[in-house]
Order: structure tokens, then C-alpha cells, then sequence
């Protein structure tokens, strides 16, 4: 009885529960269908407004030219809801028209329109949502056909910026000198998954410059030629120690040790040993236009002319004058041509005057002055050949002196002439040389003469002696002797001539002593 009883109340309550499922289901059933009758509505409501949604193509030319049939490009579905909806949509549709151009920022560009009527254009900057807007419900305003004229010109904001950026490698913006930005590159490419991080321990227990050629080599290809001081290794760093040591294996000469060891002197030196004139700097010649002839500075820019073109141009043949060089500026530089020629109009002075002229002050103040008695007339004449003595005196003076400066000019030019002078400057030269290399010679052997020394060292100051005294008979003993047979063989009359080879035979004794290796010539002040 229990047995059917249990079995009964169990089948009761499985009926009871599937009739409320039944209902669940039912009541789900019946929302989703709610639901999907929404999303239907909707989805026609999206529709509808859709096909009532303002849909236009701006036609965009770059420039402010008159637009032809190639240089008009289309933006399709300029729509408000993709301008409100993506940011800078038309900065970022015209930038697609032109993928191979880099184009300024956005603030950079405009918009330019003429509405019809208008004798103004408008200006539409592309990061200003509401112009944008206003504008497409004016066109939208219009009629079928108006629509399809409108043309905007798509410009930069400024006339001094160019349409386009200047394209240049994204290498050359960065610069990997410092070591901080050494190190912030090798952690941009760890977190890109270039390199390990055993990898960049090992980097990082060396120095800085394995962390730059490891940098080099992890930079793409395109990039490497623009950084190659990262792959480029130090200049060699020499210290006291290593210049002692190639003196001592006689890779370097005394001097070339002192120079390495005081630098001081060694700019001292140089700067002692410069000669003048120092060398001029030649250009373009301003007048003929030939390169790296132009020597002759401009008084008041920095042209200059060649020396062919001033002789031309203002000197005659007998090398006078004939032009003012003060109008190079005006005639050449600043290419105005030349001046009008000035032409005097002479008037004759009067026929007093010129009376006046041809008399003494003392003729003319008597002319002048009221008559006097006769004492005073002949006191005036004594007084008046007096002058004239005195004048006629002063001039014959003066015509003395004219003519001894004369012959003392001539006298000169005969006993002076320009081949002698010459050897007398190339005499003058070799024995600065000389002299310059007896002081070396002497200092050596003052380093010999000193107690303490090696007979390494001393060897080798007699070697370096030696060196000298072989360029003392190559450079300069025989220039000196062609010096002397070439003053010798001159027929001009005077001392100049004699004393300069007086002091050529003097300078060929003394050379023969240094060759000679007199040691109390090397030992002497």
C-alpha cells in the first residue's frame, strides 16, 4: 500500500513540473519574439533614415589654381554623421588621395570655397566640426545640379609653408650620441622581442662601445647608413708612456718626441716658422667672370677682381692711371655700368685776373694801392727786386735738389738692378735656413757634451746631427753657390754687388766648417 502510494505522488509531481516548464519556455519564447520585433522596427527606422540621410561628394583640388579634369580629386559619403563620428575625417580622406606625400599637421590646412553668388570665399578649417556641418546643409540647400560645380581648394593656412612636408627619413629625426639614449633604445627593442634578455646582459656587462655596435647591428638596414658613428671605434687615446716608447724603438725623431710631449711648443714653433705673405684665398673674378683668379679685394664689398682685369681696366700701357678703381663697386659689383662722362664748361677769367697772375704780390699791390710819392716808389722797387732775388734763389734750390735725388735714383737703378736684388732675398732666405739648422746642430751637441748619458742616446744625437748637416749641403750649401757665380758673373758697377758676394764667400766658409764638423763651431754661443 505504501509502495503504490510513494509511486504515486512521485508521477503527480513530475507532471506538475513539466507544465511549468512548458510555461517558462512559453514566456521566453515570447520575449524573444518581442525583442527580434524591436530590432526589426529599428532596423527599418536605420533604413529609412538611411535613404533620407544628406550623402555628398566634395570634389577637392589642391592649390588655389585653375582646376582641370586631372587635378580634381572625389571625396565620397561626406556625411554628418562620419564627421561627427571619426575624428578628422576629411584631413584623413584627403591624406589618402595622396599616399606618396607627407603632409603637415592638420592645423596647417584649409578649406577654401566660394559659394554661388558670393564674391568671398569661405574658409573651412579641417579641425572645426561645425563649419564642416553648416557647410554641407548649404550645399545640401542647392539644386541637383548646383552640387556637382562645387569645388574646394585644399591649402595650407599660411603662404609661406609649402603644400607638402619635406620627406625625410625617420632615421635622421633620432640620434643615439648619449648613452641614455643608447640604453633607451636597446629597452624599446627587449620590449619588442628583438633580443633576448640574456642578450642584453651580455650588452650590458661590457662597455659603451659594445653597446653601440650592438645597437648598430640591431638597427634595420635603411637605418645603418645614417648612424654609423655608432659602428665607427674611437680614436686612439696616446699617453706619455707610449710616445717614450716609440722614441725609444726610434719610431720617431727627438723633435717629432718634444712635439708629441709639449704641444705648447709645437704651436709655438708654427707659428714662428710662418713666412709672410701667407697665401691669399682666390675666387671669381667679378669683372670676367674666370674662377679662382679673383685676388684684387673691392673697397666696399667682398668681390674681388683679377689682376688682368684691373690692369685692363684701369691702367693704360704705359701703366698710368685711366680709370678710378674707387667705381669697381659701382660699375661692376653692383652692375650699374659706367658713369656718364662730366664735361667741364670753361670760362675764361678775367683779363684783370689774369694780369694779376702774371705779376708779383708786390706788382699787384702797387696796382692796387693808391699812387705815392717817388721816396716811396723807389723804396717799393728795392723791395720789389728783392723778392725776385729771393724767389729766383729758392727756385734754382729746388731744381738742385730735383737733380741729385735724380742721379741718386739712377745711380741706384744701375748699381741696384731687379736680378740682383733677387739674389740678394734668395741669399737672405738660405741663410735664415742655415742659420736655423747650425742652432739644431748646435743644441745636439750640447746634449752630446752633457755627462750622464747612454752611449744609446749619444748615438743617436750623432745620427740626428748628421741629418742635418746632410740637408744643410743639400738645401742650402748648393742654392748659396749658385747665388755666388751668378753675382759673380753679373758685370754691374757699385759696393752692393761686392758685398754680396763678400758674404756668400764668408757664408761658403762657414758651411765648409759645419761640414768639416768643427766641434768648437758647434761648442760656441
Amino acid at each position: 500500500f505504501y509502495t503504490h502510494r510513494n509511486r504515486m505522488g512521485a508521477a503527480s509531481s513530475r507532471a506538475t513540473k513539466t507544465k511549468e516548464q512548458k510555461e517558462k519556455e512559453k514566456e521566453e519564447k515570447a520575449a524573444i519574439a518581442a525583442k527580434e520585433k524591436e530590432r526589426q522596427r529599428v532596423i527599418k527606422r536605420q533604413q529609412k533614415l538611411l535613404k533620407e540621410e544628406i550623402n555628398q561628394s566634395w570634389r577637392i583640388v589642391f592649390g588655389e589654381n585653375i582646376p582641370n579634369k586631372q587635378s580634381i580629386y572625389v571625396i565620397s559619403n561626406v556625411t554628418l554623421r562620419n564627421i561627427w563620428m571619426e575624428d578628422l575625417y576629411l584631413y584623413n580622406q584627403i591624406k589618402n588621395l595622396k599616399t606618396d606625400e607627407l603632409f603637415h599637421p592638420c592645423d596647417s590646412y584649409i578649406l577654401k570655397w566660394r559659394p554661388p553668388g558670393s564674391f568671398y570665399q569661405l574658409v573651412i578649417p579641417l579641425s572645426d566640426i561645425r563649419i564642416q556641418e553648416s557647410v554641407i546643409l548649404e550645399i545640401a540647400k542647392l539644386s541637383w545640379f548646383r552640387p556637382a560645380k562645387v569645388i574646394f581648394h585644399f591649402v595650407p593656412i599660411l603662404t609661406t609653408i609649402p603644400m607638402f612636408a619635406m620627406k625625410t627619413h625617420p632615421a635622421t629625426l633620432v640620434s643615439f650620441h648619449s648613452k641614455n639614449s643608447v640604453l633607451k633604445k636597446l629597452a624599446d627593442l627587449f620590449l619588442e622581442g628583438r633580443i633576448s634578455i640574456t642578450e642584453l646582459q651580455q650588452i650590458f656587462t661590457n662597455d659603451f662601445e659594445i653597446w653601440k655596435v650592438a645597437l648598430y647591428n640591431l638597427l634595420p638596414v635603411d637605418w645603418q647608413p645614417y648612424h654609423e658613428y655608432l659602428n665607427t671605434p674611437p680614436p686612439p687615446v696616446t699617453t706619455e708612456r707610449d710616445i717614450e716608447k716609440s722614441y725609444l724603438n726610434e719610431d720617431i725623431s727627438l723633435k717629432q718626441y718634444e712635439e708629441f710631449k709639449y704641444p705648447e711648443r709645437k704651436e709655438l714653433n708654427e707659428i714662428k716658422s710662418r713666412q709672410y705673405p701667407l697665401a691669399g684665398q682666390f675666387i671669381t673674378c667679378i669683372i670676367c667672370g674666370e674662377p679662382n683668379v679673383g685676388i684684387v679685394p673691392c673697397q666696399n664689398c667682398d668681390n674681388m677682381a683679377c689682376v688682368k682685369c684691373v690692369q685692363k681696366t684701369f691702367l693704360d700701357e704705359n701703366g698710368q692711371e685711366k680709370g678710378s678703381f674707387m667705381l669697381m663697386h659701382h660699375k661692376y659689383c653692383l652692375r650699374l655700368g659706367s658713369l656718364k662722362p662730366i664735361a667741364l664748361e670753361l670760362q675764361l677769367e678775367p683779363a684783370y685776373l689774369r694780369q694779376f697772375r702774371s705779376t708779383s704780390r708786390s706788382a699787384v699791390l702797387a696796382m692796387l694801392m693808391p699812387q705815392k710819392t717817388s721816396t716811396d716808389d723807389v723804396t717799393q722797387k728795392e723791395e720789389d727786386d728783392e723778392d725776385e732775388e729771393e724767389e729766383e734763389a729758392r727756385r734754382q734750390a729746388e731744381l738742385e735738389r730735383q737733380r741729385i735725388a735724380e742721379e741718386e735714383e739712377l745711380l741706384q737703378q744701375r748699381e741696384r738692378p731687379p736680378e740682383l736684388l733677387a739674389l740678394r732675398m734668395a741669399f737672405e732666405d738660405n741663410m735664415n735656413r742655415f742659420h736655423k739648422l747650425l742652432k739644431e746642430i748646435k743644441s745636439l751637441q750640447k746634449k752630446m757634451d752633457d755627462n750622464g748619458h747612454t752611449d744609446q742616446f749619444i748615438q743617436r744625437n750623432k745620427r740626428l746631427q748628421q741629418e742635418v748637416i746632410d740637408k744643410i749641403r743639400k738645401a742650402v750649401l748648393k742654392p748659396v753657390e749658385k747665388i755666388h757665380a751668378s753675382a759673380v758673373d753679373l758685370d754691374i758697377p757699385g759696393n752692393f754687388r761686392l758685398m754680396l758676394v763678400d758674404e756668400a764667400i764668408a757664408a761658403l766658409t762657414l758651411m765648409g766648417r759645419v761640414l768639416d764638423l768643427d766641434l768648437e763651431l758647434f761648442r760656441s754661443d
